[in-house]
């Protein structure tokens, strides 16, 4: 159960943060630095080549990279209480020509409703 139905806030309680998004976007064919590279193989044991339908990690992803805007596959408010049950339909019009290489996942969190 939700901490607010549970009644565990005080009504003029403020959550921090204040929400959170996942947000997914197609991807073009990244193209990697020599010592983008390096340091993919040094956590791969060697292995230089991006395999595909495998999940990684990637610090300073490139919005160059991104082939259409990004759109929330979740949104969680965190304020008025999350609905934990969610149906989206997404739909991407590419921005640009490219070579649809994947999905990038990425969260956005908003900690006052500021930023």
């Amino acid at each position: 159960h939700d901490i607010h139905e549970r009644g565990l806030l005080a009504p003029d309680c403020v959550v921090v943060p204040r929400s959170s998004s996942t947000l997914l976007a197609p991807t073009d064919v990244l193209k990697r630095s020599t010592m983008e590279t390096l340091i993919h193989r040094l956590g791969h044991c060697g292995d230089a080549t991006i395999t595909p339908r495998t999940r990684y990690s990637a610090r300073r992803f490139p919005p160059s990279a991104l082939l259409a805007k990004p759109q929330a596959l979740e949104f969680l408010d965190f304020q008025k209480g999350p609905e934990l049950f969610q149906q989206r339909n997404l739909e991407f019009r590419t921005s640009r020509e490219g070579f649809l290489d994947g999905v990038h996942m990425h969260l956005h969190v908003d900690l006052d409703d500021s930023n």
